[in-house]
């Protein structure tokens, strides 16, 4: 015979739940923080109420390391998904916004390869992530935009310096025919690959420029001398 523990939960109407949350709305009415809060976010006491126990439950059980890597992970990836589909058109700063949070997340992201390391050093990460990402995303601190405004707003035009010079070099090819054919002594000239008519008169400027870019093969072909 197995034991099973059970709780007695007694069963409530539909009225009864409302004079209870009637009661509760009463009770916060006298908390002068409370009533700060209600104005200045719009949300009812009540509501407020079941915010504050639910962080607090979620809380405890990312402090206490449970589940702490999905809970955690849902923090921050719902509200910041939305809040960035919204952000697509709009301005710079809110697309700035954004874009520091997601590249903060990520970080965080790659780095929990190495939970077991990661918590032996720090037992507390997942608390501290929960803080970071709260203060990522709250309207009022705005933590990504001053992380893209310091960090990575600076590192555009760098990035942008190298890609340029990598796109802008150029590649030498020589072909093993022709290198192989070529005394060791000979040297490579360009020249372009204009038809020699009996008669013409040499453009003297080419011919200088050519020679200019000796070793180096563009269009035409090699002429040794």
């Amino acid at each position: 015979m197995v034991l099973v523990p059970t709780v007695g939960v007694q069963s409530m109407t539909k009225g009864e739940l409302q004079s209870r949350l009637a009661e509760l709305d009463k009770t916060l009415s006298g908390v002068p923080f409370v009533l700060a809060l209600e104005k200045q976010s719009g949300i009812a006491k009540v509501h407020l109420a079941g915010i504050a126990t639910f962080g607090a439950i979620l809380f405890v059980l990312i402090f206490n390391n449970l589940y702490a890597g999905l809970l955690t992970d849902v923090c921050g990836y719902f509200y910041p998904a939305y809040m960035s589909l919204k952000s697509v058109g709009k301005g710079p700063r809110e697309q700035g916004q954004w874009l520091g949070y997601w590249t903060v997340f990520v970080f965080l992201h790659l780095i929990e390869y190495a939970q077991d390391a990661l918590l032996n050093i720090f037992p507390y990460y997942y608390t501290f992530k929960l803080v970071l990402v709260l203060w990522l995303i709250s309207p009022s601190a705005k933590g990504a935009l001053f992380i893209y405004d310091l960090i990575l707003k600076p590192l555009v035009p760098l990035v942008d310096v190298l890609v340029a010079i990598e796109t802008k070099k150029e590649t030498v090819v020589v072909a093993p025919a022709a290198v192989a054919a070529a005394p060791a002594a000979t040297t490579a000239v360009l020249v372009e690959a204009t038809p020699v008519v009996p008669g013409a008169v040499v453009d003297k400027s080419v011919e200088k420029d050519a020679k200019k870019q000796t070793g180096k093969i563009k269009w035409g072909y090699v002429k040794l001398r």
